[in-house]
């Protein structure tokens, strides 16, 4: 699982960390952005810091942004439990490399789900958001492969309508 963008409140990062944690032995995160709001990245701290020596997090710190596509291509999910997005350019470049988005459904991007290429959910509760990355954990080679295709199919979608 990858966490990509500022670290904001508005983007969630702590959050997207809270939630993950009844699974921290089943996945690896790798948080990326910038501390930008020094109360956030403390809350991030905080999770990562409690975590047990053998549970693969990491927190990377800001990225370029030509590194950005192989960041996301090397991940099985994008997790973004934002509390708002006017576009989300985030997702379109997860969803560009073929990675599968979670994100709330404050955003422009929605029926994620119908597409297979991910999830648009309220932001409450957390159980559905665990059950997705659970179902993600579960994924064979067939279905991430799968969604992989959804995703840049999904992102060629977006940008032929935008284009249009």
């Amino acid at each position: 699982m990858v966490l990509l963008g500022s670290i904001v409140p508005k983007k969630g990062p702590a959050r997207a960390l809270e939630l993950l944690w009844p699974l921290r032995h089943q996945v690896r995160v790798d948080l990326y952005g910038p501390a930008v709001d020094p109360d956030e990245w403390a809350r991030c701290r905080a999770v990562l810091d409690r975590v047990e020596p053998d549970v693969a997090w990491a927190a990377h710190g800001p990225v370029g942004h030509d590194e950005v596509a192989g960041i996301f291509a090397a991940a099985d999910l994008f997790v973004l439990p934002t509390l708002g997005e006017n576009y989300g350019y985030a997702i379109a470049e997860a969803l560009e490399a073929g990675c599968p988005v979670l994100t709330s459904d404050q955003t422009p991007w929605r029926a994620l789900g119908a597409a297979g290429c991910g999830w648009d959910l309220p932001r409450e509760p957390v159980a559905p958001w665990q059950d997705r990355v659970r179902e993600v954990i579960g994924w064979d080679q067939d279905q991430r492969s799968a969604a992989r295709r959804a995703a840049v199919a999904r992102a060629a979608a977006a940008r032929a309508t935008e284009e249009a």
